[in-house]
């Protein structure tokens, strides 16, 4: 065994290739996958990111990673980093969005994987972020992937 972690039915989407609105934009980031991601969503309800034709070959729970940014700080201090989580809810297919938790990177060039389970249906499917009240991450691509069992 090489360690290398099978990738069979994984599927790759950049958020620079996905649907902006309101002040979302995709930005220049060389540490980002490719070589873009997307910063200024939500804080306020028009700023969102969808990804549109997310494929699934049947009707099924997914597994959706979400590689982001986040380096959002509170006020100052001598001693302490003041860091802060963000959210961002998802929406599958227009449905009722779940709120998902967005811990700080530590920098705005530092990708983590943050992972959730969705229902999607066979054909294509959209995700959307968005967050009506406060910034969400940036986020540079998502992985779309069958739970298998």
């Amino acid at each position: 065994m090489d360690g290398s972690g099978d990738t069979t039915g994984v599927t790759k989407y950049e958020a620079e290739n996905a649907t902006v609105a309101g002040q979302a934009k995709a930005q220049s980031d060389s540490w980002a996958s490719g070589g873009k991601n997307v910063g200024y969503i939500g804080n306020g309800s028009a700023n969102t990111l969808t990804f549109g034709n997310v494929s699934a070959t049947a009707a099924g729970r997914y597994t959706v990673v979400v590689h982001y940014a986040n380096n959002d700080r509170a006020g100052s201090g001598n001693y302490n980093t003041n860091v802060e989580s963000r959210t961002a809810q998802l929406s599958v297919n227009g449905g009722t969005p779940a709120t998902l938790t967005f811990r700080n990177t530590y920098s705005w060039n530092d990708y983590w994987p943050l992972p959730t389970t969705v229902t999607l249906n066979p054909g294509a499917n959209t995700l959307k972020f968005s967050n009506a009240s406060s910034w969400a991450p940036d986020i540079d691509h998502v992985e779309v992937a069958p739970v298998n069992g």
